[in-house]
């Protein structure tokens, strides 16, 4: 028989260090320079500050016509935009600070939109020629060149490893075409990928760094090369479910961007593909690149909408307005609203890249940075503006109008200057890991926190709130305000919390909140604690 002689708590002084945030978000336990995830927020540059801003487009797309393809010509540099309501199209051209409408294409649906040597060309298809305009748009002409060659899907510029830059343009089901002039009626080389059956098609064109053409089609993704020999690159992808953002019109390697040489393809709706150079690695969504601290975050777990290339980050766009796509407390226990995907039907950014971690190449994901206004359907970067379009549409017959985020390929606090708000206004809100000093059956008391927060003036505020849940049961408590501070020496002064406050299982939520013209960042935050392990003895 064994009798309890006494009990006593042996106290033991730990702390919870967040020492910065570069490393991303996806931490479910908390890790060293990680985070859960945030909303609103940007931590690319090892602070927590507020993500973007998104504001309005330019005036001049008609109601209703969706962004399909942005084009930047080569010849006077200045953007044009291909659009169309799923009917009609109309080309745009930016001038004076607006889109101005330069052409109405009726029953035409534009598929891509390419300029070369002084012309620009817009392709409508498989059935339909494409037009061409050798000015600003106030004239336009149909392909003149002979048999199917007058007739495109999608086009690009080829330059590598030629003696001269031509244009290669594909025709569904299986034609590739060689030109030296959009503008003439010289009959293209052609080429064939594959047998030319229907259920079979181009979904993308693109150009590896080695001069090799990247033929996207519906089930995988091929080569051909200078000798004309074709290699499948991939496996065969099922297509993209149904539940796809509610987005079931997608197709598998229509939307695509390039990286430092990688390309990098959505496909089955849900994942991000990358080629490099005859590899292939399938595991680079949101939701696999979590998984590097342990369990990744439903919230990740969503169909991929848009990529696009913003100075060397990938910006990914995940959201979905079906409900078969919602993972809510039974997949995440004890996960907060933030941590589950159970959101908004709208699209929401996220912020990927390769960052060295002790000498390793690790890619890292941010996010998120802006829950948009709408779903997306494309994304495009104009480098000179700093402004990353947001080109909204559920599927291709629901459409909605193209808005624009203020972003730099730099530390964006650097932009922020005077009346120049570009980033967002509201409170910008970060999440921890769950984190129990390595024992989750001990009480913890929360004793002081400090947070290293640089220009918190006037109207900003840094509240810090935690929750003291297992993370083990499905319950989603409120998070409880342990400390707001108002200026940076209060955040490092740092705050005594009174006794009572105590978690077995916690984590932290930070909430920044701007003010009028100017912006906190939040470097580091330290949490002390005190564990009470009980110590019993027995005697037999």
């Amino acid at each position: 028989m064994l009798l309890r002689l006494y009990e006593h708590s042996n106290k033991q002084q730990q702390s919870v260090q967040f020492p910065g945030f570069h490393l991303g978000a996806g931490a479910f336990y908390h890790s060293p320079f990680y985070y859960a995830i945030c909303l609103n927020g940007d931590c690319r540059y090892g602070g927590f500050m507020p993500g973007p801003r998104e504001v309005a487009d330019l005036t001049g797309i008609a109601a209703g016509f969706r962004n399909v393809k942005a084009h930047k010509t080569t010849h006077d540099g200045v953007w044009w935009l291909a659009a169309t309501d799923s009917t009609d199209s109309r080309i745009y051209r930016r001038e004076a600070g607006a889109w101005a409408l330069k052409e109405t294409v009726t029953a035409s649906v534009c598929t891509d939109i390419i300029s070369f040597k002084g012309a620009v060309a817009v392709f409508y298809g498989a059935s339909v020629d494409f037009r061409y305009s050798t000015n600003d748009g106030s004239t336009w002409a149909a392909s003149g060149k002979s048999g199917s060659a007058d007739k495109g899907n999608y086009a690009m510029i080829s330059t590598t490893g030629r003696t001269a830059p031509v244009v290669v343009y594909v025709r569904n089901p299986n034609e590739v075409y060689f030109t030296s002039s959009l503008s003439d009626a010289t009959s293209s080389t052609s080429s064939t990928i594959g047998d030319n059956q229907a259920n079979n098609y181009f979904t993308s064109i693109s150009e590896d760094d080695t001069g090799v053409l990247l033929l996207g089609m519906k089930y995988a993704l091929f080569s051909l090369d200078a000798a004309g020999v074709v290699t499948q690159l991939t496996r065969n992808f099922i297509l993209p479910p149904a539940d796809a953002g509610g987005q079931s019109d997608r197709r598998n390697f229509e939307t695509f961007a390039i990286l430092d040489g990688r390309h990098y393809y959505v496909v089955e709706g849900y994942k991000l593909l990358e080629y490099f150079r005859g590899n292939v690695n399938e595991f680079m969504a949101p939701y696999h690149v979590g998984l590097v601290t342990g369990p990744s975050i439903p919230r990740f777990d969503l169909p991929i909408n848009a990529i696009c290339t913003v100075g060397d980050w990938l910006f990914v766009a995940v959201g979905s307005k079906n409900s078969a796509t919602i993972k809510s407390s039974t997949y995440a226990p004890g996960g907060t609203d933030l941590i589950q995907n159970s959101f908004g039907t709208t699209s929401e950014l996220y912020a990927m890249r390769y960052v060295l971690d002790e000498g390793k190449e690790t890619w890292v994901v941010h996010g998120i940075l802006l829950q948009c206004t709408d779903p997306l359907r494309y994304m495009w970067y104009d480098e000179d503006a700093n402004y990353l379009y947001l080109a909204s549409g559920d599927s291709e017959l629901i459409n909605a109008q193209q808005r624009r985020a203020y972003i730099t390929t730099v530390n964006p606090i650097r932009h922020v200057t005077g009346g120049d708000i570009v980033l967002y206004s509201g409170a910008a809100t970060l999440e921890s890991g769950r984190f129990d000093l390595g024992d989750p059956s001990v009480r913890k008391g929360l004793d002081r926190m400090w947070a290293l927060v640089k220009g918190l003036a006037s109207g900003n505020t840094l509240e810090v709130l935690y929750r003291d849940a297992s993370d083990y049961t499905n319950a989603t408590p409120d998070f409880t305000s342990l400390v707001t501070f108002s200026n940076d020496q209060h955040a490092e002064q740092g705050q005594r919390f009174p006794q009572g406050k105590a978690f077995y299982t916690g984590r932290l939520q930070l909430i920044l909140d701007g003010g009028t013209n100017t912006y906190g960042v939040v470097q580091g935050v330290n949490l002390e604690c005190t564990a009470y392990p009980s110590q019993v003895r027995y005697r037999r």
